[in-house]
């Protein structure tokens, strides 16, 4: 038999708790208890693999004549960002793209060609695409990151992708849609 006291110290009053009667909320406390720990653990682990995960996405090189320079995503984001809103022949309906502008990224790596006249973009499987530089300054092209708000994983044109304003009149023809680059790798100025 187990003594509570409740109230006054002066006043004792004695309930005997059985085994049967403890043991319900002692196995609640300890589901409590257990539960709580794992959604911890599982909130450090989740932000551990974020982090190592981001760590292991392809970076961006930029380079021109000698000059080179890896930009991480945490780079990329950090610059000022562009939003995008376009129809594309490979989403459906009007897309949200997000990214740094490509002449930003450009100065961003130092890179000042004065004699180049073409980036050569190439991606993670090595096809490469041709964009003329002047289309980095005469229009608003961007090196999107996001799409509708999401990363873009590798499987779906990610990391980093180059996006025309495609719905423009004068930017919806082919040639403009064949300058739109994905799974970028590398940038070459030359």
């Amino acid at each position: 038999m187990k003594k509570i006291f409740l109230g006054k110290p002066s006043v004792v009053k004695q309930h005997d708790l059985s085994l049967a009667e403890a043991t319900p909320w002692r196995n609640r406390l300890m589901r409590l208890g257990l539960a709580l720990a794992l959604a911890g653990s599982c909130l450090a682990f989740g932000s551990a693999w974020t982090a190592a995960r981001a760590e292991k996405l392809p970076a961006l090189q930029v380079s021109a004549s000698g000059t080179a320079m890896t930009l991480s995503l945490t780079d990329i984001e950090a610059m000022p960002q562009h939003v995008i809103r376009t129809t594309t022949p490979w989403t459906e309906g009007v897309t949200t793209f997000q990214g740094p502008l490509l002449r930003d990224v450009l100065a961003r790596a130092g890179i000042s060609a004065p004699d180049a006249r073409r980036i050569l973009t190439t991606a993670l499987n090595d096809y490469v695409v041709e964009i003329p530089l002047a289309d980095a300054f005469e229009h608003d092209v961007i090196v999107a990151v996001r799409e509708d708000g999401a990363y873009l994983p590798i499987r779906k044109r990610g990391p980093f992708f180059i996006v025309y304003q495609l719905d423009a009149p004068a930017l919806a023809e082919e040639r403009y849609y064949s300058r739109c680059a994905w799974q970028l790798r590398s940038l070459e100025v030359k």
